[in-house]
């Protein structure tokens, strides 16, 4: 790869960025410089011509989910839709992490060859909107758009598995070559990999929901005897 790299921590910084440029290169702020960098990226204007059409078409599916566009007017963002423009301290958090990822894909920031740094996107998302997240993962990587994504959610490792696990069933735009890494630091660092999520066979996030079904089964097997023995047990006062 030998284009750009992009960080988006898991906090958004749409919400921030008026400002935040200045503040941070005047003053001390508790933050680290992967914001100031995330800000400069997002101050750049759209493209033009072929490459915006390019673009456009990656960011369409997001503006989808969005209700409208990302602007960027004077020093504040907004989410312009047909009932008006919306500041973007007041979009969701998550869907103002999708704003964020439009415009970067709108203003040429994220380009073919690039690599994109991706901390917990699930963070503050509806649960509905993961499936589609993991669908736009998939066709930025198939755009070529090397990407590495951190995440502890089931349901976003999960449809990225699937992906692969069915690969034949997904159209060939959306195909994208995905590999999975579960990183552990107890009690030595080690690194698993594999080419679905049941290829990593000591995995924390498909055990802790293999043993929550397990709590569950027994709360229920439990509940069951003790509605079975109350039963019994009317049964002969009759």
């Amino acid at each position: 790869m030998s284009g750009p790299a992009i960080f988006l921590p898991s906090r958004e910084t749409l919400a921030m960025y008026e400002g935040f440029i200045q503040a941070y290169e005047t003053r001390e702020l508790s933050f680290d410089e992967t914001y100031r960098d995330i800000c400069v990226l997002l101050s750049g204007s759209p493209l033009l011509g072929p490459r915006l059409a390019r673009a456009r078409s990656l960011a369409e599916p997001l503006e989808k989910i969005l209700g409208g566009s990302v602007r960027l007017t004077g020093n504040r963002f907004y989410l312009t839709s047909p009932e008006g423009n919306l500041e973007a301290h007041l979009v969701a958090e998550g869907h103002r992490k999708l704003a964020s990822l439009t415009h970067l894909v709108l203003n040429g920031s994220l380009l073919q060859n690039s690599v994109l740094f991706w901390d917990e996107p699930e963070a503050n998302l509806n649960p509905r909107l993961v499936s589609v997240v993991a669908e736009i993962l998939r066709k930025l990587a198939a755009f070529g758009i090397q990407i590495f994504v951190s995440t502890h959610d089931y349901l976003l490792t999960s449809e990225l598995s699937m992906a692969m696990e069915f690969s034949e069933l997904f159209p060939m735009a959306e195909s994208a070559d995905i590999r999975f890494f579960g990183l552990s630091v107890s009690p030595d660092f080690t690194v698993q990999t594999g080419n679905t999520l049941a290829d990593l066979t000591d995995n924390d996030l498909v055990g802790e929901f293999a043993d929550h079904y397990d709590r569950q089964s027994e709360f229920m097997r439990r509940l069951l005897n003790k509605q079975a023995g109350a039963s019994s047990v009317k049964g002969e006062r009759k």
